[in-house]
C-alpha cells in the first residue's frame, strides 16, 4: 500500500537513485482498465522513493536517539564520578569532624585537669601565703625580742661601765 498515489506519467529520469537498493525499471503494464486499479511505473518509483525516505528518516532518528543515549550515557557517568568526589570529600569531613570531636573532649579533660590543678595551686598558695604571714610575724617579735635584747645588752654595757669607771675610782 502506498502512502501517496500519483496520477499521471512521471519523468524518472533525473531522479538521484541509490546503488544499495534495487532500482525497480519500468515496464510496460498492460492496457489499463482503470485510472486506480494499476501502479504505473512513476507511481512506483514514488513509492520506492518515499520509502526510502522513510528509511533514512528512520535512520536519523535511530542515530539522532543514539547520541542522545550516548550523551546521556557520559553525563550520568559525569553525575557518577562528582558523585563519588562528593562522598569522598563528605568522608573526609566527616573523619575531620570525628577528629575534631576527639581533640575537643582531650581538650576539655585536659582543660578540666587544668582547672583541678589550678584550684589546688591556689590553695596551696594560700598555705603559703598564711605561712609567710605567720613567718613574718614570729620574724617581727623575733626583730622586738632582739630590739629587747640588745636593749638591756646597752643597759648591761652601761653598767659595766659605770663599774669600771667606778673601780678606777676607788682604786685611785
Amino acid at each position: 500500500m502506498f502512502f501517496f498515489k500519483r496520477r499521471g506519467k512521471t519523468d524518472t529520469s533525473n531522479i538521484p537513485v541509490s546503488n544499495d537498493l534495487p532500482m525497480v525499471q519500468p515496464q510496460e503494464s498492460p492496457p489499463k482498465t482503470s485510472a486506480y486499479d494499476v501502479i504505473n511505473s512513476g507511481d512506483l518509483l514514488f513509492g520506492v522513493s518515499v520509502g526510502r525516505f522513510i528509511m533514512a528518516h528512520t535512520d536519523l532518528l535511530a542515530l539522532w536517539s543514539r547520541l542522545k543515549a550516548d550523551e546521556a550515557a557520559r553525563e550520568a557517568e559525569v553525575q557518577a564520578a562528582s558523585a563519588q568526589e562528593l562522598s569522598a570529600t563528605i568522608e573526609e569531613v566527616n573523619a575531620s569532624v570525628e577528629e575534631a570531636a576527639a581533640a575537643h573532649h582531650q581538650l576539655s579533660k585536659l582543660a578540666e585537669t587544668n582547672r583541678s590543678a589550678l584550684a589546688e595551686m591556689d590553695r596551696l598558695l594560700k598555705v603559703v601565703a598564711t605561712g609567710i604571714q605567720h613567718v613574718r610575724d614570729q620574724l617581727n617579735e623575733v626583730n622586738h625580742r632582739f630590739n629587747q635584747v640588745n636593749q638591756i645588752g646597752e643597759e648591761v654595757a652601761e653598767i659595766a661601765e659605770q663599774t669600771n669607771l667606778l673601780a678606777l675610782n676607788a682604786a685611785i
